[in-house]
């Protein structure tokens, strides 16, 4: 069984040990007046300097579609500088995670998601995931009750998932 390395949360535990910059205190207030003025804010991570990180040992799957097999990931402030294959450049001063047996890919999959069907906040005129009026209903599909606009998609996709599967 492969276990997925998540990479935002990694990105997301080295930002937060650092301090906050300008830039990420001017987006705060930003968002706070557009919630004076009733908006809703998008949430923000804030960025910061974080050290040389290095995902060694890996399988990387790309979102070109290439497959690093014993590949490495070499990350600084937060970004994605390189990614190859075999041993990394000069790691010295880097903070190295070994991770044979693990896959990396650019995002998280959830293969079983509600988003879009049972949206939050929650409504009764949303709730359209189930068909209760017959045992074998298969003509109903989550797809004509799905809701773009569903507010718990955004905050998914800035958690770093990146695919999904909507259920009823």
């Amino acid at each position: 069984m492969c276990r997925h390395l998540l990479l935002g949360s990694l990105i997301a535990t080295l930002a937060g040990c650092a301090s906050m910059s300008a830039e990420t205190k001017s987006a705060t207030s930003h968002l706070q007046a557009a919630e004076r003025l009733g908006h809703v804010a998008i949430e923000t991570v804030a960025s910061a300097e974080a050290p040389l990180v290095f995902i060694t040992e890996a399988r990387i799957m790309t979102a070109a579609g290439e497959i690093h097999e014993q590949g490495y990931i070499a990350m600084a402030n937060g970004r994605i500088e390189a990614v190859g294959v075999g041993a990394p450049p000069s790691t010295d001063g880097a903070h190295v995670i070994a991770a044979p047996g693990m896959v990396v890919t650019p995002g998280l999959i959830d293969t079983h998601s509600h988003l879009g069907v049972y949206p939050a906040p929650s409504a009764k005129a949303h709730s359209d995931g189930n068909e209760m009026t017959t045992p074998i209903t298969a003509g109903v599909w989550a797809e004509h009750a799905f809701w773009p606009q569903d507010p718990g998609i955004q905050r998914a996709l800035m958690g770093g998932v990146t695919t999904l599967m909507a259920l009823p």
